[in-house]
């Protein structure tokens, strides 16, 4: 029992950060399934800034049964999965949980958007000398809350991208010479468009603008 409370309470605190950002958010969908799911979102936060939350799980989970390969269908099993955890339905939770991540993984195909991924950009030195900038970098990117890891092996440049591919790493950041005279990073998206050479100011607004695109 300890531990699938410890579960919900990891799962939650991942709710809880996206609903901050989706209470208050109008929702827009095709003319096809928007109106009638629009009516029962509304209805359902109605009724959870209400604190009605068994009434507003069920709706949201009509949400889920009438829609589910909608992406819509995603928070309604986020918030299914919320209230439940509000009226102490722990079993419940977790089940919602559960199918959240299942539904997440199908249609992203394990490629997370850029506020879920783990890792989201991948410092990429080019030779021994780049590394103590890279780390500098790493170091600017964690106080500013933004996941990165960093490739300081003794490999070529290539293989290093091809890794960060392979992992889908949504962005990587490549510092050798000119980088490091001209104090930047130059950056490449997962798929290898390159977007250019930044600096660490500019890189960390780069991040958290695309995290907040990466909501819709």
């Amino acid at each position: 029992m300890v531990m699938k409370l410890i579960k919900i309470f990891i799962f939650l605190t991942l709710a809880t950060f996206i609903l901050s950002g989706c209470s208050d958010t109008k929702l827009v969908t095709p003319e096809t399934e928007g109106e009638k799911l629009q009516i029962l979102y509304s209805n359902a936060m109605e009724l959870v800034k209400k604190r009605d939350f068994v009434d507003a799980a069920i709706l949201f989970e009509d949400i889920e049964r009438q829609y589910p390969y909608s992406k819509w269908s995603n928070q309604a099993q986020l918030m299914t999965a919320f209230c439940y955890y509000k009226t102490q339905f722990h079993d419940e939770s977790l089940d919602a949980l559960e199918r959240f991540i299942a539904l997440l993984i199908e249609h992203t195909g394990g490629i997370f958007p850029l506020w879920l991924a783990t890792n989201q950009i991948k410092l990429i030195a080019v030779g021994d000398k780049h590394k103590n900038y890279t780390q500098k970098v790493s170091n600017l990117l964690e106080k500013s809350e933004i996941r990165s890891t960093s490739d300081l092996r003794n490999e070529t440049v290539g293989k290093k991208i091809r890794d960060a591919e392979k992992s889908k790493i949504p962005f990587m950041g490549i510092i050798g010479d000119k980088e490091v005279d001209n104090q930047t990073i130059s950056i490449r998206a997962k798929g290898g468009e390159e977007i250019g050479e930044m600096d660490i100011k500019k890189l960390i607004n780069f991040i958290k603008e695309e995290e907040l695109k990466s909501y819709n």
